[in-house]
């Protein structure tokens, strides 16, 4: 449909529904109408296990802390077990166009749903629905953590000023398991065949979910659902109403495969600090060094489509003469579960990658009279990437027919070998106290980044392609992965932060206090580096007022645009979750001391 924005004339749709503009519109295709109904309900289970052994000592001269610590956790989800399905699927037949009407930025609006006749469909009766399908899906998740660390302090009294020694360590290991499935069965009824009248979905209603009031505010009437519980038990009595296709075989299996993972992080570090004292106490030092290793080992999924398919002893495919790729006498019908097991195995693509480094700092405090503050640091910090871009997850798309001068195809991969991004981090602040509370301080600061992440696609080389563990086979074919991008990145930021309590104002102003922070970053860095989340911009102002027995607080909170992920449209493009404010206000009454 064509129509200019804005305008108040607007032609009527070969349905005889018009669309307006102004307070309303409404708007959508004939024919190209869906309703769909899901009701799913599941029970989580979660055990945790934990113990910890600490051990302090403190002495004049020497202070000692270590401790030992273990933690497993397990969680898992049922539904059949409990006697009901994850979920029920149903759909609406018979419609032709969804309306939106009334729409707006606070969720105002109200949908219908027509027939081919333009008449109303009530999509809140369970009755209107045809049951299609039913899915099991249960998960596992298990968590095991041990760690052990000792810290030993001595003062160096044979110094003419306060100082001191300290050395520690730490190891520990954390072992992460993890196992999901979903399992879809058809719906057929008594008469073996779906989508007919003994499929009606008003036959299995929730009696519960009956002029059960909406929670949502989007434009839905009162729904109604069906009973998971009760679709259990007629799949018990009659297991013939249930169907499963090989595709849905298959997609269950293929669904076992691709969720499930392994890994094992163990971290070694340690450590060596002196600090002192000078200047009669006005001149605070702080330094050392921090070791610390990672190595991670873990097993994914791995998809190959081309295992299917024979290959010779130079290891590219074999084709008939028009140049189609022959298919292994083993891989069965396209789609079936012998074709599956060549071209996804589970947990067979692998991580075994390792690094270090140390860290050095150095903090420095000088009080340049009694309330006045210059702070200075200068610290080398790393960040690991999360588990979640480390677990293994290899996918490959050969082309086999491709065109002249394209890839061959296109392979994508979790990097396995994922380095931490390191950061030379330089801080500079002045703090002023106020002799009856309060303060006031300023600072900036510069991060200058290496080896921070960024989005890979390239065409792969014999380099790349060692480097994440790939087949040499794969030269020149498309490689999608996450990388450590070389080019420097630098986050440079001013901190503004002031406290005060309005004791100056009267006898009442002892009982307000006032504060306000502002912080403002500014980043730079190449295209391919991976910023989502960065704010450039957040601020807070706070008024308490504190009086026993009541605390009344009123809060300000401002964040600014937010980076989130590229949105495909053009290079460096991204999209943004907008700025907002918001105001909080508490109140407390303490009822007794």
């Amino acid at each position: 449909l064509g129509f200019d924005v804005g305008s108040t004339n607007v032609p009527t749709p070969a349905t005889g529904v018009p669309l307006t503009f102004g307070p309303t519109f409404t708007y959508g295709a004939t024919g190209r109408g869906v309703v769909s109904l899901t009701a799913f309900t599941f029970d989580k289970y979660g055990l945790m296990t934990a113990a910890n052994v600490a051990h302090r000592y403190k002495g004049r001269t020497w202070e000692i802390d270590s401790g030992l610590n273990v933690s497993k956790s397990r969680s898992w989800y049922r539904d059949t077990g409990n006697g009901h399905f994850f979920d029920v699927q149903a759909s609406l037949p018979s419609v032709s166009r969804v309306l939106y009407d009334g729409i707006k930025e606070s969720f105002g609006y109200k949908i219908a749903a027509l027939n081919a006749a333009g008449n109303a469909i009530d999509y809140g009766k369970l009755s209107s629905y045809t049951l299609t399908g039913a899915t099991t899906g249960p998960r596992d998740g298990a968590d095991t953590f041990k760690a052990g660390r000792i810290n030993v302090k001595r003062r160096l009294d044979i110094l003419p000023f306060e100082a001191s020694f300290k050395v520690g360590g730490m190891v520990q290991q954390q072992d992460r398991d993890t196992n999901r499935q979903d399992s879809r069965l058809t719906f057929v009824g008594p008469d073996g065949i779906p989508n007919t009248a003994d499929d009606n979905a008003g036959l299995y209603l929730d009696p519960k979910s009956v002029n059960e009031p909406t929670k949502f505010n989007f434009g839905i009437p009162s729904l109604e659902y069906p009973d998971l519980y009760r679709l259990w038990q007629v799949f018990q009595s009659h297991p013939e109403y249930f169907q499963r296709t090989t595709a849905q075989a298959v997609s269950a299996e293929t669904s076992r495969i691709n969720n499930s993972f392994s890994l094992t992080e163990k971290i070694t570090a340690a450590y060596i600090q002196a600090e002192a004292r000078l200047w009669r106490n006005r001149l605070r030092i702080l330094t050392g060094v921090r070791y610390e290793k990672t190595e991670d080992n873990g097993v994914g999924p791995l998809f190959d489509p081309n295992g299917v398919f024979q290959r010779g002893a130079n290891g590219k495919l074999l084709t008939t003469s028009s140049g189609a790729p022959i298919r292994k006498p083993e891989a069965g019908a396209v789609g079936s579960l012998a074709e599956l097991a060549l071209i996804r195995k589970g947990r067979a693509a692998t991580t075994d990658r390792s690094y270090d480094g140390y860290y050095p700092s150095l903090h420095l405090t000088f009080n340049v009279t009694e309330n006045f503050l210059l702070r200075a640091a200068y610290a080398e910090t790393f960040g690991r990437p999360n588990l979640g871009n480390i677990l293994p997850n290899t996918t490959i798309n050969e082309n086999a027919n491709p065109t002249a001068g394209a890839p061959p195809g296109t392979i994508t991969v979790v990097n396995g070998g994922l380095l931490p991004y390191t950061a030379k981090n330089y801080d500079l602040s002045l703090e002023y106290y106020f002799p009856k509370g309060g303060l006031i301080s300023v600072g900036g600061f510069r991060k200058d980044l290496v080896n921070f992440f960024g989005a890979l696609n390239t065409l792969a080389t014999p380099a790349l392609l060692a480097e994440l563990g790939l087949d040499p086979t794969y030269v020149d074919w498309t490689l999608r992965s996450t990388i450590n991008v070389s080019d420097p990145a630098r986050v440079t930021g001013v901190e503004f932060n002031y406290n005060q309590p309005l004791t100056f104002l009267s006898n009442w102003g002892k009982y307000f206090n006032f504060t306000a922070n502002v912080t403002q970053l500014h980043l730079q860095g190449p295209r391919a580096t991976d910023f989502n989340g960065f704010i450039p911009k957040t601020g807070n102002l706070g008024l308490t007022f504190s009086k026993k027995p009541v605390v009344l607080m009123l809060k300000w909170n401002y964040r600014g645009r937010q980076r989130q992920s590229s949105s495909g449209a053009a290079p460096n493009a991204f999209q943004y979750l907008d700025s907002w404010a918001k105001v909080d206000i508490n109140a407390e009454y303490q009822i007794t001391k």
